[in-house]
């Protein structure tokens, strides 16, 4: 499922839950959910929020480090590390990518 994605999208906490419904259930564009990715790291980056390095995590985005044949693996290794407790290795990529949203709190704030 393409999202038209910007601030219109995810504006409304009803909004944010739906798209991380989506996410979840893995019907979400990936270039949906690394967008959301990287806005959320550089507003915890820029709220002084950022205890597990997703400035890294953000950097290594602007990198293209997690696109190509093995950029899915890179990221579910880069998001795992990040999130506590650690997520099971065979974590579904839509929820863990819902788990490191959480963690970022765009549930609540969005981006």
């Amino acid at each position: 499922m393409r999202m038209e994605f910007g601030e219109k999208s995810v504006s409304s906490g009803s909004h944010r839950a739906f798209f991380l419904q989506t996410v979840g259930e893995g019907e979400a564009d990936d270039m949906d959910v690394k967008l959301a990715l990287a806005l959320a790291c550089d507003r915890a980056a820029a709220e002084d929020r950022d205890d597990a390095d997703w400035a890294g995590l953000l950097a290594d985005m602007v990198a293209c480090r997690f696109e190509g044949e093995e950029g899915e693996q890179r990221l579910r290794i880069a998001l795992s590390t990040r999130l506590r407790p650690p997520p099971p290795l065979d974590e579904p990529m839509g929820k863990l990518c819902v788990r490191a949203l959480d963690a970022l709190d765009f549930r609540s704030r969005g981006l």
